[in-house]
């Protein structure tokens, strides 16, 4: 067989067909014992067999058949072009590809295997598994043979030196320590970097890329040197690292990333408050603080090292059930969290110096050296010494130093709730990542040209040179466009989607450090919280929800002994719940307080010239209530680092407008506040029905419609109070002329000779008259233009397929305003 032909045997087989694989083994067996097969090919065709033979054993496995496919393309290149050969007369091992797919090839599959590998040496750290030191080896023994092959020197040595301090691990030379760990991290993340720069740099070409001609600025030798000097017994002292190994975006995200894990520490901390035996959240907590030690380890960020390390050993007493979760340690966790975040964010800022010190000015953790202290059998300074190693375990690291005994440090641990020389128990398996990170720009403009690519499609289908022609085979391909781009936007909003847990949960440490800055006693309660909204929409409510909250437990919760003398529960309660309710999301903010003020409200409106006296002994609560959203309107007298200034509700309005939602309060003295947030569930893109009044285009969307009706006169009536009213199966409903409500000069004016639409929202039902109802139709919004950003009850704008511009009607605003 040919060699060529043998490459398309590689490239074409099925990973489930034994009979293909044995063929193919047999195949390059009778091919190596021919002439004419360079050193280097043999090389690579031996480990192609290995490989078949261990898929052939172990059955279809996704990591072998990635280095099949590596080492294919290394054979591949290697005879690509005849410029290869001409190659080889001016310059000996020089590599030529001809086909930039072999190198792109060779980028994605070693990237793949460098993110394998790294995720399998952080699992050795907790259990040194035989099998996931064998699968590192040899994800690290094809990445050294392709590389070498392809002439790129700077990984083929690295590799090299990893593979074989991995071979020693094998042979139980040495043996899993952090220092190890460290190292093996550290040359798989200098591989990274490299591989980033060989990306970019064969961006560059389009063919006949000569790969040795590549040079790396990354360095390696260090690298190289903790390698070979790996088990002397003077372990060399660690430099930090440059900025050319660390860029700022690896520094951004390890930011960004610690900061996610924190606020789920931080909740099950809180949780762990309200039931301080629960193992769930212990467990959870130290996995993630751990997670955020290694990684900080890695950056050289020694001081929220210093403090993982404390916590971790918090966390550790008490899974071991040796301390309780009482709540001088629940307050020290805490502190140590918002330690850890004072820090990730000078880390975001840039400021690297000072989270790379390791001195720490306040203890905030209860750990073994403390014990050790408590004890006798140590000093203070020896366990600061030991901790600033950070290279060993505490207690290794003190018994080394003569300043603990092995009887000491036994007895120490059995108070911890450690045993000495116990490793984690069980194997866990690594779960392959099944997500990306894609920044929110990138997903935004997705979602505009999803919107544009609806808007073009309704052009096409509604295109007026269209009407009358009877296309059969084109509305099935319409038909066809129209599910295709259905299923792309329902796709493209869910992308967008999260849950509300994230929020809601960050609350809670409010409403902890709230109640004990006002000490009051609060339950806090959240319901709803899996419910999904836009991630832009969720970084805008943030700051309402804060001031809300901030309000509920300054003016609303009462204290303790008033709640008694009321004769309510001395705990306040405050609720955070979601739900959808048509094409809204209702966030509902309730409190057991005592309910807002009406007397002291009117009484500073009268004060601002609000409103007069008069208005407010005849006003209803509902418009009353809305005042405290008036800029500077405070009730406060006196102004406290929490409230007083007028600054927060008038926040509230205008996020929640800005997302074309409305707040409605609801209050009862003695009984509490309701404040309910009424956000669209999207932002860009609705179902909708398009109708016509006069000239005027409208849409209202579909799930504020309850029915379309054509009226009778008998149905038909006027109350005393000139309000004419509709009478539908036993129902009254308010009626209204679209084109009285926008004053237009054209339109239908009798109800019987037009079509009603009766729509409802927030519970309130009303029957539109307009002229003509066009059709379905999926809009996408766009903002008013800023000169008509005053028109009434209208939530935006959409471009229909012939040029028309429609108005999207705000349904709730439409109803509340014509009821008024």
């Amino acid at each position: 067989m040919s060699y060529q032909k043998l490459i398309e045997m590689l490239n074409n087989f099925t990973p489930g067909d034994l009979i293909a694989q044995v063929s193919i083994v047999e195949e390059i067996e009778t091919l190596l014992t021919t002439e004419g097969i360079e050193k280097k090919e043999k090389e690579v065709l031996n480990h192609v067999v290995q490989k078949f033979k261990l898929l052939i054993k172990e059955g279809p496995d996704e990591e072998i058949i990635n280095s099949i496919k590596s080492l294919t393309s290394a054979l591949a290149a290697k005879r690509s072009s005849p410029a290869a050969k001409r190659a080889k007369s001016e310059k000996k091992d020089q590599n030529i590809i001809k086909d930039m797919e072999i190198l792109v090839s060779f980028i994605s599959e070693t990237t793949e295997h460098l993110d394998n590998i790294e995720a399998k040496i952080v699992s050795l750290e907790d259990n040194a598994d035989p099998e996931t030191i064998n699968e590192i080896f040899r994800s690290m023994h094809t990445i050294k043979g392709v590389a070498s092959f392809l002439g790129l020197n700077k990984i083929k040595n690295l590799s090299h030196a990893l593979e074989n301090l991995l071979d020693n691990l094998r042979d139980n030379k040495i043996s899993i320590s952090s220092n190890l760990i460290d190292i093996l991290l550290a040359g798989t993340d200098t591989l990274n970097q490299i591989m980033e720069e060989l990306e970019a740099w064969g961006g560059s070409f389009k063919d006949n890329v000569i790969t040795e001609i590549f040079a790396s600025e990354v360095e390696i030798e260090e690298n190289l040197v903790k390698i070979k000097n790996f088990g002397n017994t003077k372990p060399d002292v660690p430099a930090v690292p440059e900025d050319e190994l660390i860029t700022p975006e690896m520094t951004k995200q390890f930011a960004e990333e610690s900061s996610e894990l924190l606020d789920t520490v931080e909740h099950s901390i809180l949780e762990l408050e309200k039931a301080p035996e629960n193992l769930k959240f212990i467990e959870e907590s130290f996995r993630l603080i751990h997670t955020i030690k290694g990684n900080s380890g890695f950056f050289w960020f020694q001081k929220i090292e210093k403090i993982c390390m404390g916590i971790e050993t918090v966390f550790d007493t008490l899974r071991k059930k040796e301390r309780v979760a009482d709540h001088p340690i629940i307050s020290s966790l805490l502190s140590s969290i918002d330690l850890i975040r004072k820090s990730l964010n000078e880390i975001a800022a840039g400021k690297l110096d000072d989270a790379r010190n390791p001195e720490i000015d306040t203890k905030y953790h209860d750990s073994l050296g403390n014990i050790l202290i408590e004890m006798g059998a140590a000093t203070e300074y020896s366990i600061e010494e030991a901790l600033n190693v950070q290279q060993k375990k505490l207690g290794e690291i003190l018994v080394e130093k003569g300043n603990v005994t092995e009887e000491q440090l036994d007895k120490a641990l059995k108070k911890q709730g450690k045993k000495h020389n116990l490793q984690v128990a069980g194997n866990k398996s690594l779960i392959k990542k099944q997500d990306i990170r894609v920044s929110t720009e990138r997903l935004d403009k997705l979602f505009n040209l999803v919107g544009e690519l609806i808007t073009a499609e309704t052009m096409v289908i509604h295109n007026p040179e269209l009407e009358g022609l009877e296309l059969n085979h084109f509305q099935q391909s319409l038909t066809a466009l129209s599910k295709i781009t259905k299923e792309m936007q329902e796709v493209t909003m869910a992308i967008r989607m999260i849950p509300l847990d994230g929020l809601f949960n960050k609350m809670r440490r409010l409403i902890r450090d709230l109640s004990k800055k006002f000490d009051k006693k609060i339950t806090f309660l959240i319901s709803g919280e899996e419910t999904e909204m836009d991630r832009n929409v969720i970084d805008q409510i943030s700051d309402p929800l804060v001031h809300i909250i901030r309000n509920a437990i300054d003016h609303g919760i009462e204290k303790s002994d008033k709640r008694k003398q009321n004769g309510k529960d001395p705990a306040g309660t405050i609720k955070l719940n979601a739900k959808y309710e048509g094409n809204q999301i209702w966030i509902s903010i309730i409190d057991d307080g005592g309910g807002l003020n009406r007397d002291r409200i009117s009484e500073i409106a009268v004060e601002r010239n609000l409103l007069t006296s008069d208005q407010v002994l005849t006003k209803p609560d509902a418009e009353i209530w809305p005042l405290i959203f008036e800029p500077g309107f405070s009730t406060n007298e006196l102004v406290s680092e929490i409230s007083g200034r007028g600054v927060g509700m008038d926040v509230v309005k205008k996020n929640i407008e800005k997302l074309r939602g409305r707040v409605e309060i609801i209050s009862e003295t003695n009984k509490g506040t309701t404040f309910i947030l009424q956000i669209p569930l999207t932002l860009a893109i609705l179902d909708g029905i398009l109708f016509r009044s006069g000239e005027m285009l409208c849409s209202i969307p579909t799930t504020d419609i309850i029915e379309f009706h054509k009226p009778e006169k008998h149905q038909i009536t006027t109350t005393r109070t000139n309000q004419q009213v509709l009478k539908l199966r036993d129902e009254i409903i308010p009626l209204v002329k679209l084109s009285d409500f926008y004053e237009l000069s054209s339109g239908i004016r009798e109800y019987t000779e037009g079509i009603l639409i009766i729509a409802t929202a927030y519970e309130k039902t009303i029957a539109i008259l307009v002229d003509e109802i066009i059709g379905n139709r999926q809009f996408v919004i766009k903002a008013l233009p800023e000169y008509l950003n005053e028109v009434k009850a209208v939530s935006g704008c959409s471009i229909l397929g012939g040029g028309d511009v429609c108005l999207v009607i705000d349904t709730g605003a439409f109803i509340n305003q014509v009821l008024e």
